[in-house]
């Protein structure tokens, strides 16, 4: 079977598509795990006779890479649901 180079470049194209998504998503994920081990060991960590975690830079450095990561995953999710033939793969990148 022959395939000819408009379907193959479809193909291609989709196929790269879900690829961008899976990497987003799969970023998404490290991050939380990171920022999940981050806030463990913050909690543990003791400097000054206090948990680090209760320092006020410490907190607002978590919080904000807590909020980037919910805004990473809300797009990759929103990708996600969007018709992919409407190309907005593209914002996966902005994900990651």
């Amino acid at each position: 079977m022959l395939w000819h180079a408009a379907d193959l470049r479809f193909w291609l194209v989709h196929t790269v598509d879900g690829g961008r998504i899976n990497i987003a998503a799969c970023s998404v994920g490290g991050a939380q795990f990171c920022v999940d081990h981050a806030a463990e060991y913050v909690a543990s960590r003791q400097q000054f006779g206090q948990p680090v975690g209760r320092f006020q830079n410490t907190q607002f450095r978590l919080a904000d890479m807590a909020t980037g990561i919910s805004a990473s995953r809300l797009m990759v999710r929103w990708v996600r649901l969007c018709d992919l033939r409407r190309h907005y793969v593209s914002f996966c990148t902005y994900a990651v």
